[in-house]
C-alpha cells in the first residue's frame, strides 16, 4: 500500500465535507484503480455555489477555517440572507463568535436578518458545528452595505403669511434612506436654508411682495442630498386696502357702525380695528376695539357728546390705512330722579324729587308721578305732567303703605323711575270699652287697642275720679290696675290713645272697689241620732258689700273632702241629716257677698250616736254538757258598748240570763242531748239593742280518731281509706285529710265518707297523710300517719330520629321531660309499615339508642317509642320514618377496552340497589398496589374513558355504585392495556430464490404497548402485481413471483391495535440458477467425454443484474470463465478444457455470487480422455495467455473480466464434494488477479447505478 499515489486534498467547502464516507469511497476507488489497472471516472466530490465564496483548508473531522462573503445590502433597508447549504451540512448549528454588524442577528440555522445601520464594509466570525461528523468550522463572514439617500420629502406647502413672508411645511420622505437624516435643505429664488431633522417647517422672510415664489425641499444625510420636492407658486401678500363706506348712527350711550369690506391684497382679512375720538379729544380704541365682521356696536359712550369713528382692516400681511371718519352724537332718556315721600297727620303725603344726574343729552321737559298701593300695586293716582319738583298727594287711607314713582321725560321718552314709599296717618281711634274688675281697694281695667290710623299708638292715658279730683296714669299696654281706692265708693274711668298725630277720642266706664266678708262667728254643732244641728252668727264685717248667702260644709273623712250646702243670707241654723252614728263629722261655715266667698269659720267636730245594733253571726258550738258561744260585735250606735246579755231558754221554757263582757262565752251546766234556744243583746250609754235571732244547740262530745288508714299511690294522687271510729254520740259530719312533704301539715281535702283520693300532688315526691273525724262536737284526734309517693305514666320521649341501616334502622331519642315520678324501667319500640298496625319491633342495644332489625330494604317503615315506668307505659313519641337501605351491590359486567393511551370501562347497574336508588358510580384504578378513585359519574352513565395513559402499561379498573348509604361493593376487576399500532419493522433483508423472495427483519423498536401478533409482508412487481404473505416470526418467504422480475418488498407488524407502519421498501429479484453447460452446438456435457482444449459454453437467464458468475473445473479449482450478469438478467461465458488438465473424472462447476443470497453451485460431470503435455508451448501460467487471463467471449451487455472478481469462494462443503486437480497454488494466483479486476468492475457498475452520493 505504500506505493499507492497520495490522493489530492478534498475541498473544505461545505460541499466537500458533506459526507466523510465519500472521502473513503474516493480513496478506495483510487486504490482499486491502481490494483485493477482500470480507469476510475472522475467524481465531483465538491459542489460550487455562486452565492457563496468559500475557502479554507483542513481534513474531515476536527476544526476548520473558512470565509464567506454575504450578499450586499443597503443601510436602513431590511436584510435577509441565508448562508447557502454549500457552506455546511443540514445538521449544522450556527453560532456567533463575535457580534454581527449593528442591526443584524444570526440564527442557529444560518439565517442573517435585520436592518443594517452602518455604511461600508463589515465582518464578524461565526462557527458551523456538524454533530454528525464532529466538525466545527469557523467562518469570517464579510458584508458591504451601501448608503442610500432618502427619497423626496412629501406634501411641500408654501403659504403667504405676511408682507414679504412665506411659511413652508412638508412631511418626511416615504423612504428615509440610510443612514439617518441630518437636515432638510429649503431653497427658493434668492436664497436657501437648512432645517435640522426632524423639523418640517420654515418661515421665509425678506421676500418681495407681489412676486411669485416656488420653494423646494430636499433631505440630507451622510448618503448625500436626496431628490427635492417643490411647492406650488406662492406670492407674499400686502396689507389690505382701507375700509370704505363707513357710517355711524347714534343710540343710547352707543353708536352703530357699518362699512364695506376691504380689498384683501392677497391675504384674507382677519379683522377690523375700531377707533373713536370724542369732540376735542384724542383717538382711542372703541368698545369693542376689534371685530371680525363689517359692523360694530360701540358702547360706553357719553350721551350728548359728539364722536368721530374710523376703521382699519388687518390680515397676516399687516394693517391697512384707516378709513374715512363718521360722526355720531349718542342721546338717551334721562337718568332716574331721586325721590322722597313725607307723610303728614292729615293723611297727606308730600312727594319731593331732584333732577337726575344726566338728562340723557336732551333737556327734561316734564315729570310723571304715579301713586300706587305698595302691597297690591294698584294705582290710585297718576299725575302725567307735573311741573316743579314737589307734589302733595291727598285722599289717601291712613295706615296704608303707598309707593310714589317719579319719572323724568325728555325728547326720547321717560327715564327709569325714582321710587319712595310712605304711610299716611291721623289720630288713633278710641280704645275699646274698658272692662272693670273690682278688687280690694282697686279696680283692674283692660280694653281693646285703638286703631293707630297710620301711626303707631305710643301710649294710653287712663283717668279716674270718685267725684273728687281726677287722677291720671299713662301706660303702653291695653290694661292697668288702679290701687289705693275706697272699697264701696263708685269711680268713673276714661281711656284714650296717642300717636304722632296726638291724642284720640276717649272710652269710659265705672267701677266700685270691694272685698269678701269676714268669717262667721260662734259656730256650734249638736250631735243627734244620725244627725247634727249647726248654728252661727254673722261676721264682724261684710267687706263693703252686703252678704248674699252662706256656704255650710261638713266632712266625714277628716277634712279630705267636703260636702257643701248653699244657704240664704237670712239662715243661721241648719240640721245635717244622714250622718253615721259614731263617726266624727267636721263642720265649717263661710259668708258670701258680691266680692265672693269670705274667710271660713273655725272647724268644729260632732259625733252622732244611738242604741247599739243587734248582734249577729251568733254561733253555738255544742260541748260536753256546755255550749261555746261566739258572735260578731254589732255597731255601737256611736257610743261605746258596755256589755252583752245571753239568754238561754230550755225546752221547758226555763229562761236563764248570762252576762258577757266580750263576743265569746261558754254556758255550762247544760244537759248533753237537750236542745236549747239562745239569744244575745248589746248595751251602750243610750240603751239596749234588739235581741239577736235565736239559735238552737245541743251539747255533745267529739268522735274518736279514724283507724286503719291506708294509702295507694296514683298519677299525681294518693287514694286513702280508713275505718269509722266512735262518733262521740253525734254523727261524723266530715273527714278532714291533711298531707305533709316535710314542710308542715296542710289540709288537702275533706270527705263525707271514709275514703278519698288526694289530687294535685307532685309525682315522685314522698308525702305523709293523716285524717281527722269531725262531728257536731268538733274534731277528733288525728289518725296514725301513712306515707306514699304519687306517680304518673311518663311523658312522650323527645327528638326521636331514625337513621336507615341495612334491613333496619338506628333509632335514638331523648328521655321524657317528665318521668311521672318513677324512673323509666324500659322502652317500648314499635314499628309499622304501610297500612299495618303498630307492633313491637325487633331491637337491640341499650339506653336511648336501639337498632331495629328484621326490616325490608327499600320499604319505608314508621317508628315510635314509649317510656315504661312502675306507673305503666307513657305517651308515645312523635312518629318518624326511615327506609332501610344498604350500599348497592357490585356493578355487573365490568369490561375494559383499550385504545391508544386510553381505556374505556363499561358496566351495568347492580342487581341490588341496597334499597335506595343509585345516585352515581365511582371508578377506581389500581395505583401502587392500592385502589384510588379516579372518576365519578352520575347514575345514568355506565361507561367512562380514562385518557393520558401509558401505552403498554396494564390498567386495572373497577367500579362501585353509590347511593345514599355510600359506595357499595366493587365490581370485578377489569384489566386492559392501552396500546397503539406498532412502529415499522427495521433491517429488512431479502434473499431471492426460484420464484420466491425470502425476507427477514428486526422487530419494531416499539410494539405500541401490545405484543406483535403477526407480520404482513407484501411484494409489488413493476406491473402492479401484488403478492402478500403472513408470518408470526421475523422471516417470511414470498412465493409465486416471476423470476427475473424485481419486486419491492415491505413488511409491517400487526398487534391487537391493528397494523403498524410499513417498513422501508427493499428490492430483490427472484431467480433460479439453472445454467446450461454445453458444447458450442448446445449439446449438454453432462456425463460426456471431453478432451483438453475443447470449447465450453455457459449460458443462464433471469439472474440478478450485476451478480458475478464463474465456471470452474474441479477437483482442483481452475476458473475457466467468469463474468457479471447483464442488465437483461442474462449471461454467456465461453471457455475451454485446460490443456494441462489430467485425464479422468472431473466436474464443471458453475458458481453465482452477489445475488443477495447463497446459491448452491451447479455441477456437470465430464471425463477428460486426452491431455496435452503440461510444459509444451506454455507462454504463461498453465498454458493460459501471458496477459489478460483466459480468452472469454461475451454475449450481450455482459461485462467481461479476465478473472473472477469480488466473488465469494465456493462453500467449503461444496468444494469438498468436487475433485481436486492438484494445482491450487497457481490457480490461486490467477484467481487473485481476477478478484481485483472484478472488484473494480463491480464498483463502477454500482456507482453508475446509485448515481451521485446522497447529500
Amino acid at each position: 500500500m505504500n506505493d499507492l499515489p497520495t490522493p489530492a486534498p478534498l475541498s473544505t467547502s461545505s460541499h466537500g465535507r458533506r459526507r466523510g464516507g465519500l472521502h473513503r469511497l474516493a480513496l478506495a476507488l483510487v486504490a482499486l484503480t491502481v490494483f485493477s489497472g482500470l480507469v476510475v471516472p472522475s467524481v465531483a466530490l465538491g459542489i460550487s455555489d455562486p452565492s457563496c465564496a468559500c475557502g479554507g483548508g483542513g481534513g474531515g473531522g476536527g476544526s476548520n477555517y473558512g470565509y464567506l462573503t454575504a450578499a450586499p445590502g443597503t443601510v436602513g433597508q431590511p436584510y435577509d440572507h441565508q448562508i447557502p447549504a454549500s457552506a455546511s451540512s443540514p445538521n449544522s448549528t450556527w453560532a456567533t463568535v463575535d457580534a454581527p454588524p449593528p442591526g443584524l442577528t444570526l440564527s442557529s440555522t444560518g439565517r442573517i436578518t435585520g436592518v443594517p445601520q452602518n455604511v461600508g464594509y463589515a465582518q464578524f466570525s461565526a462557527t458551523a458545528s456538524d454533530p454528525t461528523y464532529g466538525q466545527v468550522i469557523q467562518y469570517l463572514i464579510s458584508f458591504d452595505f451601501a448608503a442610500r439617500p432618502a427619497s423626496a420629502p412629501r406634501s411641500v406647502v408654501a403659504t403667504a403669511t405676511g408682507a414679504g413672508s412665506i411659511g413652508v411645511t412638508w412631511s418626511p420622505p416615504a423612504d428615509l434612506g440610510g443612514p439617518a437624516l441630518t437636515s432638510y435643505r429649503v431653497t427658493w429664488d434668492g436664497g436657501s436654508a437648512d432645517v435640522a431633522a426632524p423639523g418640517t417647517q420654515l418661515d421665509v422672510t425678506g421676500l418681495t411682495t407681489g412676486r411669485s415664489y416656488v420653494v423646494s425641499v430636499a433631505a440630507l444625510s451622510a448618503a448625500g442630498t436626496g431628490p427635492s420636492a417643490s411647492s406650488a407658486p406662492t406670492t407674499p401678500a400686502a396689507p389690505p386696502a382701507a375700509p370704505t363706506g363707513l357710517t355711524a348712527s347714534a343710540g343710547a350711550s352707543s353708536a352703530s357702525l357699518s362699512w364695506a369690506p376691504s380689498t384683501t391684497n392677497g391675504t384674507p382679512v382677519t379683522g377690523y380695528l375700531v377707533e373713536q375720538q370724542p369732540a376735542g379729544g384724542a383717538w382711542g380704541p372703541s368698545a369693542p376695539a376689534r371685530v371680525t365682521g363689517t359692523t360694530a356696536a360701540v358702547t360706553g359712550l357719553t350721551d350728548g357728546t359728539t364722536y368721530a369713528f374710523r376703521v382699519s382692516a388687518t390680515s397676516a400681511a399687516g394693517t391697512s390705512p384707516a378709513s374715512g371718519t363718521a360722526d355720531a352724537r349718542p342721546v338717551s332718556v334721562p337718568r332716574a330722579p331721586t325721590v322722597t315721600a313725607t307723610p303728614r297727620p292729615t293723611s297727606d303725603v308730600v312727594v319731593q324729587w331732584t333732577a337726575p344726574a344726566s338728562d340723557g343729552g336732551s333737556p327734561v321737559v316734564s315729570w310723571q308721578l304715579v301713586v300706587s298701593e305698595t302691597a297690591s300695586g294698584a294705582v290710585v293716582q297718576r299725575q302725567e305732567t307735573v311741573q316743579g319738583t314737589t307734589s302733595t298727594v291727598a285722599g289717601l287711607r291712613p295706615g296704608t303703605s303707598y309707593s310714589f314713582l317719579v319719572q323724568a321725560r325728555n325728547a326720547l321718552g321717560l327715564s327709569a323711575p325714582g321710587t319712595a314709599t310712605a304711610v299716611p296717618y291721623t289720630l288713633p281711634s278710641a280704645p275699646g270699652s274698658p272692662v272693670v274688675v273690682p278688687g280690694d281697694g282697686s279696680l283692674s281695667l283692660s280694653w281693646a287697642p285703638a286703631a293707630d290710623n297710620g301711626s303707631a299708638v305710643t301710649r294710653y292715658v287712663v283717668a279716674w275720679s270718685d267725684g273728687g279730683q281726677e287722677r291720671t296714669v299713662v301706660v303702653t299696654g291695653a290694661s292697668v290696675v288702679l290701687d289705693g281706692l275706697h272699697n264701696g265708693s263708685p269711680y268713673r274711668v276714661v281711656v284714650s290713645a296717642e300717636n304722632l298725630a296726638g291724642e284720640g277720642p276717649r272710652s269710659s266706664t265705672t267701677g266700685t272697689p270691694r272685698r269678701v266678708p269676714d268669717a262667721p262667728r260662734s259656730v256650734v254643732a249638736a250631735a243627734g241620732d244620725r244627725t247634727a244641728t249647726v248654728s252661727w252668727t254673722a261676721p264682724d264685717s261684710d267687706g263693703g258689700s252686703p252678704l248674699t248667702g252662706w256656704l255650710l260644709e261638713h266632712s266625714t273623712d277628716g277634712g279630705t273632702s267636703w260636702t257643701q250646702q248653699q244657704l240664704g243670707a237670712s239662715v243661721t241654723t241648719s240640721v245635717l241629716a244622714g250622718l253615721d252614728n259614731g263617726e266624727e263629722t267636721l263642720v265649717r261655715v263661710t259668708a258670701r257677698n258680691a266680692a265672693g266667698d269670705g274667710a271660713t269659720s273655725p272647724t268644729v267636730a260632732v259625733v252622732p250616736f244611738g242604741v247599739p245594733a243587734t248582734p249577729d253571726d251568733v254561733v253555738a258550738v255544742p260541748l260536753d254538757r256546755s255550749v261555746a258561744l261566739r258572735w260578731s260585735a254589732p255597731a255601737d250606735g256611736g257610743s261605746a258598748l258596755l256589755a252583752y246579755e245571753v239568754v238561754v231558754t230550755g225546752a221547758d221554757g226555763t229562761r236563764s240570763v248570762f252576762p258577757a263582757s266580750s263576743t265569746r262565752t261558754t254556758v255550762t251546766g247544760l244537759s248533753n242531748g237537750t236542745t236549747y234556744d239562745v239569744t244575745v243583746t248589746a248595751l251602750n250609754e243610750r240603751g239596749r239593742s234588739a235581741a239577736s235571732a235565736g239559735i238552737s244547740t245541743t251539747p255533745r262530745t267529739v268522735p274518736s280518731a279514724p283507724a286503719d288508714l291506708t294509702a295507694q299511690p296514683g298519677p299525681r294522687s294518693v287514694a286513702l281509706t280508713w275505718t269509722v271510729p266512735s262518733d262521740g254520740g253525734s254523727p261524723v259530719q266530715e273527714w278532714v285529710v291533711e298531707a305533709s312533704t316535710d314542710q308542715g301539715w296542710a289540709r288537702v281535702g275533706t270527705s263525707l265518707v271514709p275514703g278519698t283520693v288526694v289530687h294535685d300532688l307532685v309525682d315522685g315526691v314522698r308525702a305523709s297523710f293523716r285524717v281527722t273525724a269531725v262531728n257536731a262536737a268538733g274534731d277528733s284526734e288525728v289518725s296514725e300517719t301513712v306515707v306514699a309517693t304519687p306517680r304518673s305514666a311518663p311523658s312522650a320521649p323527645l327528638a326521636l330520629t331514625a337513621l336507615p341501616q341495612d334491613r333496619g334502622a338506628l333509632l335514638s331519642w331523648a328521655a321524657p321531660v317528665d318521668d311521672g315520678g318513677s324512673p323509666v324501667t324500659s322502652w317500648l319500640v314499635e314499628t309499622s309499615t304501610g297500612d299495618s298496625d303498630w307492633a313491637p319491633a325487633e331491637v337491640s342495644g341499650t339506653g336511648t339508642r336501639r337498632t331495629v332489625s328484621g326490616l325490608v330494604n327499600g320499604t319505608a317503615a314508621s317508628f315510635r317509642v314509649t317510656a315504661v315506668t312502675e306507673a305503666g307505659p307513657g305517651s308515645a313519641s312523635d312518629v318518624v320514618s326511615a327506609t332501610p337501605r344498604t350500599t348497592p351491590g357490585a356493578p355487573a359486567s365490568a369490561a375494559a377496552t383499550a385504545g391508544d393511551q386510553v381505556v374505556t370501562l363499561t358496566w351495568s347497574a347492580p342487581v341490588d340497589d341496597g334499597g335506595d336508588a343509585v345516585t352515581g358510580y365511582l371508578v377506581e384504578q389500581r395505583v401502587d398496589g392500592g385502589w384510588a378513585t379516579v372518576r365519578g359519574t352520575d347514575a345514568e352513565t355506565t361507561a367512562t374513558t380514562l385518557t393520558g395513559l401509558r401505552n403498554g402499561t396494564e390498567q386495572e379498573l373497577r367500579v362501585r355504585a353509590v347511593n345514599a348509604a355510600g359506595p357499595g361493593a366493587a365490581s370485578t376487576v377489569a384489566a386492559a392495556t392501552p396500546r397503539t399500532v406498532p412502529e415499522a419493522p427495521a433491517g429488512l433483508a431479502l434473499s431471492p430464490g426460484d420464484g420466491t423472495v425470502g425476507a427477514t427483519w428486526s422487530a419494531p423498536a416499539w410494539d405500541g404497548g401490545a405484543a406483535v401478533a403477526r407480520y404482513e409482508v407484501e411484494a409489488a412487481a413493476p406491473d402492479g402485481t401484488l403478492v402478500a404473505a403472513g408470518a408470526t416470526r421475523l422471516a417470511a418467504v414470498l412465493e409465486g413471483l416471476a423470476n427475473g422480475t424485481p419486486v419491492d418488498v415491505r413488511v409491517r407488524a400487526v398487534n391487537a391495535a391493528g397494523a403498524g407502519a410499513w417498513s422501508t421498501v427493499a428490492t430483490s429479484t427472484p431467480f433460479v440458477f439453472a445454467p446450461t453447460i454445453s458444447r458450442p452446438d448446445g449439446t449438454s456435457l453432462e456425463g460426456r467425454t471431453v478432451s483438453a482444449g475443447d470449447p465450453i459454453v455457459f449460458t443462464a437467464d433471469h439472474l440478478p443484474v450485476g451478480a458475478a458468475v464463474s465456471l470452474e473445473l474441479h477437483s482442483v479449482v481452475r476458473v475457466l470463465a467468469a463474468g457479471v450478469v447483464g442488465a437483461d438478467g442474462t449471461i454467456r461465458l465461453e471457455g475451454r478444457i485446460p490443456q494441462e488438465a489430467e485425464a479422468g473424472e472431473h466436474h464443471l462447476v458453475a458458481l453465482l455470487d452477489g445475488a443477495g443470497t447463497t446459491i448452491a453451485p451447479v455441477s456437470v460431470s465430464v471425463r477428460i480422455d486426452r491431455v496435452v503435455d503440461p510444459g509444451a508451448g506454455r507462454p504463461g501460467l498453465g498454458g493460459l495467455p501471458a496477459a489478460g487471463g483466459l480468452p472469454v467471449t461475451v454475449a450481450g451487455p455482459t461485462a467481461v473480466v479476465p478473472a473472477r472478481a469480488g466473488l465469494a469462494p465456493v462453500p467449503t462443503a461444496s468444494r469438498r464434494s468436487l475433485a481436486t486437480t492438484g494445482d491450487d497454488g497457481a490457480l490461486a494466483a490467477v484467481a487473485g488477479g481476477v478478484l481485483l479486476g472484478a472488484l473494480g468492475t463491480l464498483l463502477r457498475v454500482r456507482s453508475s447505478r446509485r448515481g451521485r452520493p446522497r447529500g
